[in-house]
């Protein structure tokens, strides 16, 4: 009904209520598509054409920005109360080629909720989280994702090579999901967290994090200077606030360890980097940084300092605020 997603979505978002827009199985370059609502969206590919009322078993749509301008294949800002899902897409070759750049595959941005199920980005690049770049603008900024979605072989010039979490809750609890193969280059201070970035600033951020891909794992082949699997840390943003930045890794029930495997950082933390803030002696403007796992596993990480896990107490003059607690 719509000569593009674009068009398709400028319709949704100017009519009142919840939309589905309905992708064919196909695949459409030079995308840069861009999202802004309050209400509930939902992109779904893999269609045979647009009247099919379900998409075809195993197919998926292509969204890739390949041949377009150097942009996000999608941004996606969801206001308070609004809710977007993505279903059945192939997301790729976002191509943002400046260092200070955000989400090549992905940029997200609000305080609202983006949920994703059986996609793939893959084979992004951008300056800061290449596969999808999360920015929370409040406490209910959510993105989940469900079963799977896979986070792989996405280049960051700088940090996060597959996802980065600024002042957000993100969670990857699907079966057969995972964030591989990523790369954080890194230039200056900068190579944090090959597969996942996990940052508090003035707003607390989270990462909850499942099985995954079984015995493969859940983060695992991604490569950094500091945290190759990942990076949790603590920036000062310049307030007085005390907030905190947690990894929480655990299976769900019934199912196999939760694992940061084979993943390689250059300088500190091969498997998990953690960095906390304290601005002075009392303590004020303190950003803790965490990781909580839960029949866990950490294996075949490897790194100078740290192979599995790296804790840097920088800059703390009364705790080190960077904590690593284990429940097997």
């Amino acid at each position: 009904s719509h000569v593009n997603l674009q068009t398709a979505v400028n319709t949704a978002q100017a009519t009142p209520g919840p939309h589905t827009i309905r992708v064919n199985s196909e695949t459409f370059t030079a995308q840069e598509v861009s999202i802004t609502t309050s209400q509930e969206l939902n992109i779904i590919g893999g269609h045979a054409d647009c009247s099919a009322g379900q998409p075809m078993p195993n197919s998926r749509a292509t969204l890739d920005g390949i041949g377009g301008n150097p942009r996000s294949v999608m941004r996606i800002f969801v206001i308070t109360g609004g809710l977007v899902r993505l279903i059945n897409l192939n997301i790729r070759r976002g191509d943002l080629t400046a260092s200070g750049t955000e989400g090549g595959g992905i940029y997200f941005e609000g305080n609202g909720r983006l949920g994703i199920t059986e996609t793939a980005i893959a084979n992004n690049v951008a300056g800061y989280g290449a596969g999808l770049y999360l920015r929370g603008t409040g406490d209910e900024a959510t993105v989940e994702l469900g079963a799977k979605v896979t986070v792989s072989g996405n280049t960051a010039w700088r940090s996060g090579g597959g996802v980065y979490v600024e002042q957000a809750k993100f969670s990857m609890l699907g079966a057969n999901s995972g964030i591989f193969l990523n790369n954080a280059q890194g230039t200056g201070d900068s190579g944090y967290g090959g597969g996942l970035v996990v940052l508090a600033k003035e707003r607390n951020a989270y990462a909850f994090i499942g099985g995954g891909l079984g015995t493969t794992g859940s983060i695992f082949n991604n490569t950094a200077q500091y945290g190759g699997g990942v990076a949790i840390v603590g920036d000062d943003g310049d307030g007085t606030t005390e907030t905190e930045s947690e990894l929480h890794i655990y299976p769900l029930a019934g199912g196999p360890p939760a694992s940061i495997r084979n993943n390689k950082a250059s300088i500190q933390g091969g498997g998990i980097y953690l960095r906390g803030f304290s601005a002075g002696s009392l303590n004020e403007d303190t950003k803790d940084a965490r990781a909580l796992l839960w029949n866990a596993e950490l294996r075949g990480n490897s790194a100078p300092s740290g192979a599995a896990i790296y804790a840097d107490g920088q800059d703390n003059f009364v705790f080190p605020h960077a904590d690593v607690l284990f429940n097997v």
